[in-house]
């Protein structure tokens, strides 16, 4: 009606944290949450052991009631989940657990999370061995594992371009995209999917060093890359290298590069 005024309506609660089914023992002193609501119980002490950012957590002693608050972890249940089992698990098993997961999509966040939590550098060697194990089947993927986390893991970056010729390629002139007989349809849609969720550095840098490697080759086939093409990309595939730099990784040029304009006018 007129001239009513609209009582303010109070936030809806926040749902309830689903109990996760396998870590829920309620004995246990720590909650964690995941960022989509999963509900874990876990022990002070064995996480301590597993990580060193729960060890500072935990060297405080807890409340006068003994309870402490939930810890919300910005990851999704199903990375927490195989967090908590590989702690679980005697560490000699470590190994076997992580070549059980098949894709990358189950290792890079699991990186991620164990990176954030500071665990042993053995259990960190062995995910980031795992995962540059897939970069033959999947370098679309690892390449974005790389861009999500930009020169920290370039060396994840040029391992997945290295493989691009077997796993993706690019289809040369006999590949129709269109039509009843667009047989590569499906691969250049995966392409222009898997691109658009790389950064915008990662983007421009693997853009340039095409259209360069393109130029380089000035033949028939100059859009048709091999194994060699891509080898040589991977190799000047760095956003923070300089121009000169990609060119002399690419085509393997030995000397330095002019470190300003007056050196490079004194270079013959």
């Amino acid at each position: 009606m007129d001239g009513e005024i609209a009582k303010p309506t109070a936030p809806p609660e926040p749902s309830k944290p689903k109990l996760h089914p396998v870590h829920c023992d309620p004995t246990l002193d720590v909650t964690l949450i995941s960022k989509d609501n999963v509900e874990f119980r876990a022990s002070s002490f064995q996480l301590s052991q597993f990580s060193e950012f729960f060890q500072g957590l935990f060297s405080l002693p807890p409340p006068n009631n003994g309870a402490r608050e939930a810890i919300h972890l910005d990851f999704e249940g199903s990375t927490v989940a195989k967090f908590l089992d590989l702690m679980l698990l005697p560490e000699r098993y470590h190994s076997i657990a992580i070549n059980e997961l098949r894709h990358p999509d189950l290792i890079a966040p699991l990186i991620g999370l164990a990176d954030f939590a500071a665990c042993k550098n053995t259990l960190l060697m062995k995910l980031r061995e795992a995962l540059r194990h897939h970069c033959r089947f999947y370098p679309l993927e690892i390449l974005k594992f790389a861009s999500d986390n930009d020169e920290r893991e370039i060396g994840f970056a040029t391992a997945a371009i290295r493989h691009f010729d077997k796993a993706v390629g690019f289809p040369g002139s006999l590949c129709v995209t269109s039509g009843e007989k667009g047989h590569c349809l499906g691969r250049w849609k995966k392409i222009r999917s898997e691109f658009a969720k790389l950064s915008p550095a990662f983007q421009v840098e693997l853009f340039t060093i095409t259209l360069i490697r393109c130029y380089a080759r000035s033949d028939a086939n100059s859009h048709t890359f091999n194994r060699d093409d891509w080898e040589k990309i991977s190799k000047a595939f760095d956003p923070s290298l300089s121009m000169y730099d990609k060119l002399a990784k690419m085509n393997g040029w030995t000397y330095g590069g002019p470190r300003s304009e007056d050196d490079s006018l004194e270079r013959p």
